[in-house]
């Protein structure tokens, strides 16, 4: 019925929401609630993102709308969904897919992403893990399929 289709809205954009404050915490390394260049260009370097200082700081002006030199969480979500919107192409969707699916099976589970979550830095138990997983596995297989990540990275903020 229609009710469910609006509550699975609800919820995937509260899981999203609380994915991003998530992700803002990893690159906030210092945790002082702002993401400044160098903690940027960590982060991006430790994904294997190559970016120019001069494109960082294009983006970090860009983002950094009180103009204090660094990210805040709502600016964050300013970036995260032109991040997002950037995703909605299929290529690069899948790029980043291929980024977490180390084995290419197609799927993203719980030992994958453990792996990629240390790669940020983040060492998270077993039950974090798969909360993270449960948060996108809409068919409740354990794992996460390209279509279920895709539903994930589009969905709005």
């Amino acid at each position: 019925y229609m009710g469910q289709g609006l509550h699975q809205e609800k919820l995937t954009l509260r899981s999203n929401k609380s994915l991003f404050s998530e992700v803002f915490l990893f690159f906030d390394k210092n945790n002082d609630g702002q993401i400044d260049q160098s903690e940027l260009l960590g982060m991006m370097s430790r994904l294997g993102v190559e970016v120019s200082k001069k494109d960082l700081e294009d983006r970090m002006l860009e983002f950094d709308h009180d103009k204090d030199g660094t990210i805040d969480f709502p600016e964050f979500l300013c970036l995260m969904k032109e991040v997002v919107s950037d995703v909605h192409d299929e290529q690069r969707l899948k790029e980043t897919f291929s980024m977490f699916d180390a084995d290419n099976n197609g799927y993203i589970d719980v030992d994958e992403l453990s792996n990629i979550m240390e790669k940020l830095g983040q060492t998270l138990n077993i039950n974090q893990l798969k909360e993270m997983i449960m948060s996108a596995d809409m068919n409740k297989d354990g794992k996460i399929s390209f279509d279920e990540f895709k539903k994930l990275m589009m969905s709005p903020l």
